[in-house]
């Protein structure tokens, strides 16, 4: 009888530690789960210890971030690729460009490659054309270069595409012959041949025309500078002895040696 009174007293003290256990670990569980339910029901919940869980949590709040700013930056690059001319165009315009730049004051320049809201830059004379205006000053230059000068060429330098910013770069120098070096160095210098003109002919300008295309393959923007405002060239006489003059002002004077 006193054995099992023991037993007795040891199967209640084993239930009530298990319950105590199982109701302190219910305090974990969320709210929507059961906490009468058997072991077995919660081992197919979304049940985990704090630690873990929220260890969870911070690396797919991390990967979704860093899924968000992929995505972010691959439609940034979409919108810029749509803005973007296609290769064939930007040939084909500098195709058309090479081919009108040489023979500009001899033929009338292909103005079907420019849209309707083009602008031109003028950097030279700080004025800016539309496209009406443009065409009526491209026509003012080419008949004051003929009457100015027994001959006038467009010799083009160099040319450069820029894809990233759908931009056509053309370096060219105008070459002119005044009337009367013309009748001065006509026989001597045998003038009356083409080649010999563009030889002996002076550089009247060095010149540099960037054309930007938009998506549509048209001309949109056509900045026009000189070579003496470009920014790959080196700094001027002038601004090099202001640099060296402004240089000497600053250091403190220096004091006379003593006889």
């Amino acid at each position: 009888m006193a054995s099992s009174t023991v037993k007795f007293a040891l199967v209640a003290n084993r239930r009530h530690f298990a319950t105590t256990a199982f109701s302190a670990s219910s305090r974990l569980l969320p709210q929507n789960v059961d906490v009468n339910a058997p072991l077995s029901l919660l081992s197919g919940s979304d049940f985990r210890p704090p630690s873990v869980a929220s260890r969870f949590d911070k690396a797919a709040f991390k990967y979704s971030l860093q899924f968000s700013n992929n995505k972010s930056l691959a439609s940034k690059h979409d919108k810029e690729e749509e803005k973007r001319p296609s290769r064939e165009d930007l040939e084909r315009v500098r195709s058309v460009l090479s081919h009108d730049i040489p023979r500009f004051f001899i033929k009338t320049p292909n103005f079907s490659i420019y849209g309707q809201n083009f602008e031109c830059d003028d950097r030279i004379n700080g004025k800016t054309y539309k496209i009406v205006d443009y065409i009526k000053q491209v026509y003012y230059i080419r008949i004051w270069g003929n009457l100015r000068y027994t001959f006038i060429r467009t010799n083009v330098v160099s040319e450069n595409v820029i894809e990233a910013e759908s931009a056509i770069e053309f370096r060219f120098r105008v070459r002119a012959l005044p009337f009367f070096k013309m009748m001065i160095y006509m026989f001597p210098k045998k003038l009356y041949i083409s080649e010999n003109m563009n030889k002996n002919a002076d550089i009247i300008a060095e010149l540099i025309s960037t054309y930007y295309v938009g998506k549509d393959g048209k001309v949109f923007l056509h900045v026009i500078d000189d070579k003496q405002t470009d920014r790959d060239r080196e700094p001027s006489k002038v601004n090099l002895i202001q640099e060296k003059l402004n240089k000497l002002r600053k250091s403190p004077p220096v004091p006379a040696p003593s006889l």
